[in-house]
């Protein structure tokens, strides 16, 4: 039998979840507490997949990154190696593959804020988009 994955608590309110199927084959997700709920049609698995995927906390989790970049001195090796790190973990997070679009659509943002502030750091971390991007995947390849 397949790994059982549970349902995150609720993002409004922190209590558990509970899956209901109506007669028509109607799912929801739902908290007992709040009433806060998602509908799906069909596969359990993926309502609760679905429901775990937290595009909040996805967004949340890159602007961090990108306050990061924009008050850090990449001068210092410890920062670009933080920023790797970082970068490292919110793809692992948010299940991102090197070289699909929404990889290289999230690398684009952060691509823009360094360019926009003009990092360029004289250890020669990146001095490009392309020197950037390569800098950024180091620990995903």
């Amino acid at each position: 039998m397949g790994e059982q994955v549970s349902l995150k608590r609720c993002p409004f309110c922190g209590v558990k979840p509970m899956v209901k199927l109506t007669e028509d084959n109607v799912g929801l997700v739902a908290c007992p507490y709040c009433g806060g709920q998602m509908r799906f049609y069909g596969d359990e698995k993926e309502a609760v997949k679905l429901w775990n995927n937290r595009q909040g906390e996805k967004i949340a989790e890159l602007e961090y990154i990108k306050s990061f970049i924009r008050e850090c001195d990449f001068e210092a090796k410890t920062c670009c190696d933080q920023l790797q790190c970082l970068w490292t973990a919110y793809c692992f997070h948010h299940n991102l593959d090197v070289d699909t679009l929404d990889y290289d659509m999230d690398l684009a943002e952060l691509w823009n804020i360094v360019k926009k502030a003009e990092i360029m750091p004289d250890k020669a971390c990146w001095h490009d988009s392309d020197s950037f991007d390569d800098f950024m995947c180091v620990y995903l390849v």
